[in-house]
């Protein structure tokens, strides 16, 4: 069944059995999406369609239509009749999953649009206090099936350019009426402070596994207080040292709201976004155009959401941003459907958000980091499997041909150095080995 599946899923459903109870349920509840079996008894699922749509425009309450009428008319008169989408019966599940999500993207797009419009509008009325945020929790779809937004109310911190609460930069360097030897102690209170992160909160997205797995215990075992975001509960690593925490966030970081709430609630100096999804392993002609581009639904719009709100807020002067795309950024990944291109843009949205910050005099670094193949993780083991079955090479071989493979360690390790550069002599891009990080053009 359906509904037993997208519960399995991690989407919440409720079901109707009937048209009437359909209507009663929608006007009852806010849903985020509804999935409509055309074929219902009584009302027909056409009939449920043109009821909704006289009260839900197709922005307020996305509709897929499941039907086993695939012919063009059939499909053309969903359509016409408002529908978003349709799903072919017999159901495909990851298509439908592929194609629920897009909605709720689409959904999630449309409100974040609508709080900006909001902040804007709070922005230019002085002495605002508070505004309302919408926080979208887990997807959700069904016959009549649907998640429910939950409200919070936070202080308005997002105005442009505000900045009170901010530190001061800590090394401000005068260029006059200087006394003998005050250079030097300068000098040297700056490098303390740069290799000191033990005041430097660090969120890190995508930090329940792999690569973001490995940063996240490099910062803490570096001193620095450490907010992990994840999608999923379950067991956080612990710096060995004991030098500082790993505080866990379990949220949706493609969720067009989650960034602003993070970057609010914990003030953080390093932003660090390493999440994504795990591409479908296949050729071109073995792909559709949900798997292919599943990448660019949850990668590509995980950096831009946190991108857009570390300028909006903005963060504080000296802060740090380093977005992981990926090398195959740089030479394709033919295997790997959209993945590739959807890093490339990953890359090219971190420089645009650079120039940004430099247009508005924000002192924001924004770098992008692009690894090679690293197998330890999810996503790297995929690859490499993946890769040496079609050279048709054993998997110890086909490595051994690789340059020098990048760990989780190698990764939390460059990124802590990285970090305690000076801003001024980051790159805007750079790719990661197994020797650690080398400067793009």
């Amino acid at each position: 069944m359906l509904s037993q599946r997208l519960l399995r899923s991690g989407f919440d459903v409720d079901t109707a059995a009937s048209g009437p109870e359909t209507l009663a349920k929608v006007a009852a509840t806010p849903y985020d999406l509804v999935l409509l079996d055309i074929q219902m008894p009584g009302m027909s699922g056409l009939d449920v369609l043109r009821a909704l749509r006289v009260d839900h425009s197709a922005a307020q309450l996305p509709i897929i239509v499941v039907t086993g009428r695939t012919g063009s008319d059939d499909i053309v008169e969903v359509l016409t009749l408002g529908a978003n989408d349709y799903i072919a019966k017999p159901v495909d599940m990851p298509i439908t999953l592929a194609r629920i999500r897009t909605q709720l993207s689409r959904k999630r797009a449309e409100n974040a649009l609508g709080e900006s419009e909001e902040r804007y509008a709070l922005a230019a009325r002085p002495g605002s206090g508070e505004r309302t945020a919408f926080v979208w929790q887990v997807p959700l779809a069904g016959a009549a099936e649907g998640l429910r937004a939950a409200q919070h109310q936070r202080p308005d911190a997002r105005r442009r350019g505000d900045r009170r609460g901010h530190d001061l930069p800590r090394c401000r360097a005068d260029s006059a009426l200087r006394a003998p030897g005050r250079d030097r102690a300068l000098d040297l209170h700056q490098e303390d402070t740069l290799n000191d992160l033990s005041d430097k909160t660090t969120i890190v997205v995508g930090a329940s596994r792999g690569l973001g797995r490995g940063i996240a215990t490099a910062f803490a075992e570096a001193g620095a207080p450490v907010v992990a975001v994840a999608r999923t509960a379950g067991p956080m690593a612990e710096p060995t040292n004991g030098a500082a925490s790993i505080r866990p966030e379990i949220a949706d970081a493609g969720d067009a709201t989650v960034a602003a709430s993070l970057l609010d609630r914990h003030e953080p100096e390093v932003v660090i976004l390493v999440a994504g999804a795990s591409p479908h392993m296949r050729p071109l002609q073995h792909q559709t155009w949900e798997t292919f581009s599943v990448n660019w639904q949850t990668d590509v719009r995980i950096a831009f959401h946190w991108l857009r709100e570390a300028l909006l807020k903005p963060l504080r002067p000296g802060s740090r941003v380093v977005v992981f795309s990926s090398g195959a950024a740089l030479a394709g990944s033919p295997l790997s459907g959209g993945y590739a291109g959807a890093k490339a843009t990953q890359r090219f949205i971190t420089g645009y958000a650079q120039d940004e910050a430099k247009r508005a005099g924000l002192d924001i670094t924004f770098t992008a980091v692009l690894p090679r193949f690293a197998p330890e993780t999810g996503i790297g083991r995929l690859a490499v499997q993946a890769y040496a079955t079609r050279a048709g090479q054993p998997l110890e071989e086909y490595l051994r041909q690789q340059d020098t493979l990048v760990t989780p360690e190698i990764a939390g390790a460059a990124l802590v150095e990285l970090v305690r550069e000076d801003a001024a002599d980051n790159a805007p891009g750079y790719l990661l080995t197994g020797d650690g990080l080398q400067k793009l053009p």
